[in-house]
């Protein structure tokens, strides 16, 4: 293994949970000192390690604003406004590549942090959330979250999760993942809108809510988005045993294949972290990682309290034998 893939955090933390399976002092504090290295992160490995060492997930957020004379400057700049110009014209790509200039190359290693809070907060001004958080993430040594977390289309998404008992965090995490809350994304494959939904099956769901004189063209409407994503999403929870690694996966590489993942009764039950792992397809696999935590990072947000991930990560069940089989798509 080459020494910059001894670094990853996926390595690090398994060679920590490794050596604290030796029950050996000596390999318990190392482990532990690993841990807490990458325990800094808020990506999903940081997280993971927060709670191997016994930690909850809390968020300080800061609500950082930029002064007015930094967004007056910021947003004098000659390729911040060329971006937004595109923007503002539904040219998407173009605006996305003229911003990704203006922030990370035109000058060595990027925008500093005040620059960078300044862009963030003028793409959010505008709605242009992807961007938003493209700004707010690169703020490393002080992380802007409800920049790089933001929270758009709120009483919507909110009175959705309420009506089909979901986590709102969930909904936020996924759609963060999914469509960067870009209302008007579409997919290669054909997925349009906020949670990203297949024409097929927003057509499948609308005829299990019974909604009538549905079309996929509705999907850019974000409230019908909202309802027929957070139907399906219900739908796979049931499926799942309310699993959230479960329902990721299989909102991502389709419920056939989550089901077929699922450990066999030989198996036995499997800790979640571990299934994960094992996820045989590398997008799902960072998929469900990066809506995990999403999704725990949003829970602190929203509650302003310490969030446990291990009440996310219950550990995966056996299926039980041959599922019986559904015409879910």
């Amino acid at each position: 293994m080459q020494a910059d893939q001894q670094g990853e955090s996926v390595w690090q933390y398994w060679l920590a949970r490794a050596h604290l399976a030796t029950q050996n002092a000596d390999a318990i504090a190392q482990a532990r000192g690993i841990l807490s290295l990458i325990a800094k992160g808020d990506d999903y490995y940081g997280l993971l390690a927060r709670d191997t060492l016994g930690q909850k997930i809390s968020i300080a957020d800061k609500r950082l604003k930029p002064s007015k004379a930094d967004l007056k400057r910021v947003g004098m700049d000659p390729n911040i406004r060329a971006a937004l110009s595109a923007f503002q014209l539904n040219l998407e790509s173009e605006a996305s590549r003229q911003w990704t200039y203006a922030v990370a190359l035109h000058q060595p290693g990027g925008m500093d942090e005040r620059d960078l809070l300044a862009a963030a907060e003028i793409a959010c001004q505008v709605g242009w959330w992807n961007r938003c958080i493209h700004a707010g993430t690169r703020m490393q040594t002080t992380p802007s979250f409800m920049h790089s977390y933001p929270q758009p289309f709120e009483t919507d998404i909110l009175a959705q999760a309420k009506e089909v008992a979901i986590h709102p965090a969930f909904f936020y995490g996924l759609i963060r993942q999914e469509s960067r809350f870009n209302p008007t994304a579409r997919s290669h494959a054909g997925a349009f809108g906020l949670m990203q939904v297949m024409p097929s099956t927003a057509i499948w769901t609308a005829k299990k809510m019974g909604l009538q004189r549905f079309t996929p063209q509705q999907l850019g409407e974000h409230k019908t988005n909202l309802k027929v994503g957070g139907n399906y999403l219900k739908i796979l929870l049931e499926k799942f045993d309310n699993s959230v690694p479960l329902a990721a996966a299989a909102y991502n590489a389709g419920p056939r294949r989550a089901s077929r993942w699922r450990p066999s009764v030989e198996a036995g039950t499997m800790e979640a972290a571990i299934w994960i792992e094992c996820i045989p397809f590398n997008e799902t696999r960072q998929y469900v990682q990066n809506v995990i935590a999403n999704h725990a990072i949003y829970a602190a947000l929203q509650t302003q309290t310490a969030f446990d991930l291990a009440g996310l990560m219950p550990p995966i069940t056996p299926i039980g034998g041959l599922e019986p089989e559904d015409d879910t798509p």
